[in-house]
């Protein structure tokens, strides 16, 4: 059986690597997974993008230079 939907999840991320790992790990937790994750960091501080590069195994991240 085949758990992942073909479907993809995405979460926008603006200096709030506070937070987004409580978004990753909700994703993580359903019983069907997506297709695919991705994280679309809308120009963040240096900061809070460099904490998104621990996701990137299991999720695909955009960097975006201006919002």
């Amino acid at each position: 059986m085949n758990d992942s939907l073909p479907v993809s999840a995405i979460v926008t991320h603006y200096n709030r690597s506070d937070l987004i790992g409580a978004a990753v790990e909700s994703i993580r937790r359903q019983t069907a997974q997506p297709a695919e994750t991705i994280i679309v960091d809308d120009a963040s501080l240096p900061e809070h993008r460099d904490a998104l590069r621990k996701y990137s195994p299991g999720a695909r991240v955009i960097y975006l230079d201006k919002h």
